[in-house]
């Protein structure tokens, strides 16, 4: 048996909203996590055409207005979801099936406690149903375990100490990815994540990750690095970090939907709150220049909040 994984973010550039990483697994015969998994898994699934869509989420949805690519977004997630037992009916239980942790804080900020949005918000749940059992039985027949998917959450104060912590974006980012490659199953395969800007070097910040493991490096050029990381349980992974990696590596493409679907659904949160105190707000999807629009119109109201707008807007 082997195992095939990947990890991908959501909301790196935004002012306003969480950062959320993602990752998800596979385990089951080498021939099929070593293939391709889109080739494997069709007619269930599919990289651009078909109910269940598995592909770059940036592809699938394309902000706040495109209400059918968020429709297939959720759909997707949702879907694979439920091979694991009954879907998630709301994003507490999301959460709960992801393991969703609030990396580097223990608790979040007040507009994300709410966290009891009814699932799915605007996909059909009998067409869910339907996808979730077509996949469900399409592992099985070769014989892959449903896939594992994990999530980090880090809101808008976490993010500020992660920067801190770490000294860079960057590192901040490897900071949550390390969290999600130590939740990988303990098997012996690879994990595959997309390249962080120009770097090439992650040798470093895998031994950091893997302290009692052995970190070789395999190559290091201009789209792609690789390492083997040897473990003291015996495993072996191979790590590949890569440009455009969403590309070619369902797991990784699923990562980055589910990263995209925990994101949305918090901005969702996060919007409701602060139009319930703001009636006829403009919602926000966080990115720098509205950001700004978004943040003096609820100045005054933070304060009232006792919210220092310095905690619930990022750094970088």
């Amino acid at each position: 048996m082997g195992m095939v994984a990947g990890i991908d973010e959501a909301g790196v550039g935004p002012r306003l909203g969480p950062l959320v990483a993602a990752a998800v697994s596979l385990v089951g015969p080498e021939q099929v996590v070593g293939g391709s998994l889109w080739e494997a898994l069709a007619p269930a699934v599919s990289l651009g055409h078909g109910s269940l869509v598995i592909a770059d989420s940036k592809r699938l949805y394309r902000g706040q207005r495109d209400r059918a690519g968020f429709r297939r977004l959720e759909h997707a997630v949702l879907a694979v979801a439920g091979t694991t037992g009954k879907m998630p009916g709301s994003l507490k239980e999301l959460m709960a099936r992801l393991g969703a942790s609030w990396a580097a804080d223990g608790k979040p900020l007040p507009f994300y406690e709410a966290d009891l949005l009814p699932l799915p918000r605007s996909a059909d749940p009998a067409a869910i149903g339907r996808d979730s059992q077509r996949l469900a039985a399409r592992l099985r027949e070769l014989r892959l375990e449903p896939p594992l998917m994990a999530c980090e959450v880090v809101d808008e104060r976490a993010f500020n100490r992660l920067l801190v912590d770490t000294g860079g974006k960057g590192d901040a980012l490897l900071a949550v990815d390390a969290r999600l490659l130590l939740r990988l199953p303990e098997d012996s395969g690879e994990v595959h994540l997309d390249r962080l800007g120009g770097r090439r070097r992650y040798g470093p910040w895998l031994q950091a990750v893997f302290p009692r493991g052995f970190v070789f490096t395999l190559s290091e050029d201009a789209g792609t690095s690789r390492y083997r990381v040897t473990q003291e349980r015996g495993t072996c992974l191979e790590v590949c970090v890569a440009v455009g990696c969403e590309a070619r590596q369902l797991p990784v493409a699923l990562a980055s939907m589910v990263a995209k679907y925990i994101r949305e659904l918090h901005m969702e949160l996060l919007n409701r709150f602060w139009a319930a105190r703001l009636p006829g707000l403009t919602p926000t999807a966080g990115y720098p220049a509205d950001a700004a629009r978004f943040l003096g119109q609820i100045a005054a109201l933070a304060q009232e909040e006792g919210l220092e707008l310095a905690e619930i807007v990022r750094r970088r």
